[in-house]
């Protein structure tokens, strides 16, 4: 009994290379990646200074906002890190923006909480299209 050989697709029947994709999404975005990266490190150095907190936490907001009107990443799990960052990264700003103005310190310390978490995403973000190349 002879077997026929399984079919091999055509190159031009095969998806696009999802890592070229998104590491040319990478290589164009980085700047913005770094910018809320950058943002981020701010805000923690400034937790406790409720003046420079402010004007970091408006700061992010900008850069997350500008952030927004970047494409979606091609590549699924890198698109939901970076997703999930910027969510993170507008409620935080959010919360530290209001916080500082009303002099509430638990609010502060919610929105920087979530400025963080949003940290580990941007790092799962970069270390996902750095991966995919």
């Amino acid at each position: 009994m002879s077997s026929s050989p399984t079919p091999t697709p055509s190159s031009s029947a095969m998806a696009p290379n999802v890592g070229d994709s998104a590491m040319s999404w990478f290589e164009t975005h980085q700047t913005t990646i770094d910018t809320l990266t950058n943002d981020v490190g701010a805000v923690a150095k400034d937790s406790t200074d409720m003046g420079s907190l402010s004007s970091n936490c408006t700061r992010l907001a900008t850069d997350e906002h500008t952030a927004e009107q970047v494409p979606p990443i091609p590549d699924a799990q890198a698109q939901t890190h970076w997703a999930a960052a910027l969510n993170d990264l507008r409620a935080g700003a959010k919360d530290c923006n209001a916080g500082a103005s009303d002099s509430n310190l638990d609010q502060v310390m919610q929105g920087v909480g979530q400025i963080m978490k949003a940290l580990g995403e941007l790092q799962a973000t970069m270390q996902r299209l750095t991966a995919a190349a």
